[in-house]
């Protein structure tokens, strides 16, 4: 029953904290398997039921279309791309308005659309191993960008 005091005390610092943008706990407690969330099969249903998504996490999950849904994520801050097989981004992206660490490495890109100047509150973007030929027009007007990464 070790573990499950552990466990206690996680929850109870969780409790306290204020807000919990996301937490990982995978591997922590192999003997105590867990139900198994509700797994979906796309991700415009898990978008569907995401109310107050914060960070979305999905390198290497063979990705080539975002969904629209993506730009009701109005609370997303964080979203992990990487080595998802993107070609395009939608001007939907544009409308992360919280948006502040965007991973889009490693994937197909060669262009960003114009609507992605509207991510103002971005100040980590990772654009390397893509086909990008130059600096993207709509990079030059996002005013809290402080770290670039663009290496090929």
């Amino acid at each position: 029953m070790m573990r499950s005091s552990v466990m206690e005390r996680i929850m109870q610092k969780i409790a306290l904290a204020m807000v919990l943008a996301g937490l990982v706990l995978a591997g922590c407690f192999p003997q105590e398997a867990p139900e198994r969330p509700t797994k979906y099969t796309s991700i415009e249903g898990a978008l569907a039921n995401a109310q107050d998504v914060r960070v979305l996490y999905l390198p290497k999950a063979g990705i080539t279309d975002l969904p629209a849904g993506l730009a009701g994520l109005s609370n997303l801050e964080k979203l992990d791309l990487r080595g998802t097989g993107l070609a395009a981004l939608p001007p939907a992206a544009g409308a992360l308005q919280k948006l502040a660490f965007l991973d889009l490495g490693e994937n197909k890109l060669t262009d960003l659309p114009a609507e992605f100047s509207g991510l103002v509150s971005l100040h980590t973007l990772y654009l390397d191993l893509n086909g990008l030929a130059a600096l993207p027009a709509a990079l030059c007007s996002l005013p809290g960008l402080k770290y670039l990464n663009m290496d090929r």
